[in-house]
């Protein structure tokens, strides 16, 4: 019996996909490291004043260290519709320099943002929403340390302020609860109305790391913002515009760089695992297998895949190309003169026709069936 042969890919291009895993494996791992570099929180240093992330005199890292340290999680938002669009009942606004903010934004915060803590800069504007007064000079050297006298909770905990700029302010609004008095201007202001809650600090300066240790302040501060888990960090001079009045449907920055390498991934992957491996070249199979068993075995395979006539095609096929170089003819000749030489050996019946250019079967059995008269023909051929 002879034996087949089969197609397999050259040694070569194995060994060249085998030099390639290792790249392959590098980069994909390297993409795993950005995109898990980008997800885990980084820590920012910069130098702006009231900042979280500040070590500096003007900054309040010390303050956002301490209320991280008693479980309050502490964002730094960059623009006025992110700080809306992730608002919660649940969650504090604390805004630094709030006079910054156009009507319009500063009228959204205050409709839209349960929670608001203002922290006046020095000298800073009247606030637009709500409306307050702010004045300066109201103390003196002998002033700057002013005592509650008001019921506000946050106020009573930090019992004295240092006021050392003189900044105060002072409002005609209704429900507003005056702490920290100096004549008829105060340091701090506070309503709280179930969960819409607003409290203004004239001034700022007392969240940062110079002087938020001294006197009441640090007290002040966290009572006023630490009464929910979570505190949004802005400041009301950088994007403060509205460019949407749809501020929910806000997306994550990171959500597009994180698709793109995810993206940019998939695609390295998919061209080192779909480029060519090399030339199909025929070798010998290390044993022999009888023509019919393979002939057969081809043909189950194909019943699997229910292609039963493109498996009957090939099988048909490979019988008229074995039958043609049995009969001394070119396998590429042209049905008729395979007829004519099937007639010379009176092998030309309407079976034999029927098995090589027949109707294609419908079913698994008829394609065994098929397969194995095909084979039985070419062994018939084979030995006369």
């Amino acid at each position: 019996m002879k034996a087949t042969q089969s197609t397999v890919v050259s040694p070569t291009a194995r060994q060249r996909w085998t030099r390639m895993r290792p790249l392959v494996i590098i980069i994909f791992l390297g993409l795993l490291f950005v995109i898990a570099t980008a997800l885990i929180p980084r820590y920012q240093k910069d130098s702006e004043t009231l900042s979280p992330n500040n070590p500096g005199d003007s900054g309040a890292q010390a303050l956002v260290q301490t209320l991280r340290h008693h479980g309050i999680k502490v964002v730094k938002v960059s623009s006025a519709r992110e700080l809306i669009a992730r608002s919660t009942p649940d969650s504090t606004a604390v805004i630094t320099y709030p006079g910054y903010m156009p009507d319009a934004t500063a009228k959204a915060i205050d409709e839209k943002v349960h929670r608001v803590v203002y922290l006046l800069s020095h000298y800073g504007s009247d606030l637009d929403t709500p409306s307050v007064e702010v004045m300066t000079s109201k103390t003196t050297n002998a002033t700057k340390i002013l005592s509650a006298e008001c019921a506000s909770e946050p106020a009573q905990k930090a019992q004295t302020l240092l006021n050392n700029s003189g900044q105060l302010v002072t409002t005609t609004e209704a429900g507003w609860t005056t702490c920290f008095p100096v004549d008829d201007a105060y340091a701090y202001l506070e309503k709280n109305e179930g969960d819409h809650f607003r409290a203004i600090i004239a001034d700022g300066a007392i969240a940062s790391n110079q002087w938020v240790d001294s006197d009441g302040n640090a007290a002040l501060l966290i009572n006023a913002m630490a009464q929910k888990p979570t505190i949004y960090w802005y400041d009301g001079s950088k994007d403060n515009v509205l460019a949407s009045d749809k501020v929910d449907t806000l997306e994550p920055q990171w959500l597009i760089p994180i698709l793109s390498l995810i993206g940019i991934g998939i695609t390295v992957i998919g061209f080192s695992r779909g480029q060519r491996l090399g030339r199909l070249v025929p070798e010998d199979l290390p044993s022999y297998v009888p023509s019919s068993e393979t002939t057969k075995g081809r043909g189950r395979l194909m019943a699997t895949q229910k292609q039963h006539a493109h498996a009957a095609r090939l099988l048909r096929i490979e019988a008229v190309t074995t039958i043609a170089k049995r009969l001394g003819i070119d396998p590429k000749a042209p049905r008729a003169t395979l007829e004519h030489a099937l007639a010379a050996r009176g092998l030309l019946t309407a079976r034999v026709s029927d098995l090589l250019w027949g109707p294609p079967p419908t079913n698994n059995s008829e394609l065994v069936e098929l397969a194995e008269a095909l084979s039985a023909l070419t062994q018939e051929i084979e030995y006369q």
